[in-house]
């Protein structure tokens, strides 16, 4: 059968996991390979709370799972929560710069996403197909 046929429809969901997912899975390995470049970012009352290279090796293991579980659609719920969150920490922080800005569009997919997955799923989030039947 041909996915793209009248009786199934391409998941918009799936657009927003993997969207989301692979951008949080790159923000995570950048962190991780050269945290140095994301120091600045860090709130310096953090940086002597935890210790800055503490909290970026954390925050990039975050990021790490949250795009991992994000592309393989497991947890979408709680996933696209929490990813809701962190760019709104950023901007809670920062405020919107020429930077932050875009994390106000992360910040609304995931809002978006979580809102989709909560709707159709109750919590479990898209097929990991992407494709779904029209009833």
């Amino acid at each position: 059968m041909n996915p793209l046929s009248r009786e199934r429809s391409l998941d918009p969901r799936v657009f927003l996991r993997l969207g989301l997912g692979l951008v949080l899975l790159y923000a995570g390995l950048e962190t991780f390979f050269d945290p140095g470049s994301w120091a600045m970012y860090v709130p310096g009352w953090l940086d002597g709370l935890v210790g800055l290279d503490t909290f970026l090796s954390a925050y990039a293991a975050m990021q790490i799972l949250l795009g991992v579980l994000l592309l393989i659609g497991r947890f979408v719920a709680i996933t696209s929560f929490v990813a809701f969150l962190v760019p709104l920490g950023v901007i809670a922080f920062h405020g919107i710069t020429s930077t932050t800005f875009r994390d106000f569009g992360l910040m609304t997919a995931a809002a978006a996403l979580f809102l989709l997955a909560k709707e159709n799923t109750g919590g479990g989030g898209a097929s990991p197909a992407g494709i779904s039947q029209k009833s």
